[in-house]
This record gives structure tokens, C-alpha cells and sequence, in this order.
């Protein structure tokens, strides 16, 4: 199958509050764990006028991973930084719709 082909390995990261040193709450993103992530570009050819969470997506993933959520999660791998913006576990691969992030640092 052509999706397995074009899996490759990402960290999936969860959202958490910290306290830091001084008291302080503040949001961090946690490793969960590895997972194999099928990431392709977004392809606004299909979209509909009403479809605004696939508008907002640079690209879909394909995954193996049924314990995806969006907001909580993102996953990353070396300088690549993808929020989740929805997750659809319905069927052999869960459906992502993704958001690259990138940083001016």
C-alpha cells in the first residue's frame, strides 16, 4: 500500500501545565511518543466554501494512531512542527488536518 510507503516517523506531543520555579503556570509541550505519520500537501482544488478547519490546513496526515486529538496534540520531527487542527480516527488510518508552524528564531 502506497500510504505505508510514505510513513515516517514523528514524536507526538501533548500540551501540559508546568509550574516553574517561581509559581508560576505555564503551558509546555511533552513527548508521548513516536508514531509513523503519512504528511502530504493540502490540496485546495476540493475545498468548499464552509469547510474553514480544512482552509486553515497547510497539509493532511494519514496515521496508524487512533489516540490523536486536536489542540492537545502536534508532532514534530527535527525542525518540522505541525499542529493538529482535527483528527478523525474513524477507519484504518486516523485523518489529520494539519497546520506547519514556523518560527522566525
Amino acid at each position: 500500500m502506497i500510504i505505508n510507503r510514505n510513513m515516517e516517523k514523528y514524536t507526538l506531543q501533548e500540551k501540559k501545565k508546568v509550574q516553574s520555579k517561581s509559581g508560576q503556570w505555564k503551558e509546555t509541550w511533552v513527548d508521548v511518543k513516536e508514531i509513523d505519520v503519512a504528511i502530504y500537501p493540502a490540496n485546495y482544488t476540493i475545498l468548499t466554501s464552509n469547510n474553514i478547519k480544512y482552509s486553515e490546513s497547510t497539509n493532511t496526515g494519514l496515521s496508524t494512531e487512533k489516540n490523536i486529538k486536536e489542540v492537545v496534540n502536534r508532532i514534530v520531527r527535527d525542525n518540522e512542527i505541525y499542529e493538529i487542527t482535527f483528527a478523525n480516527p474513524i477507519g484504518k488510518f486516523t485523518q489529520l488536518y494539519l497546520k506547519r508552524v514556523i518560527y522566525n528564531g
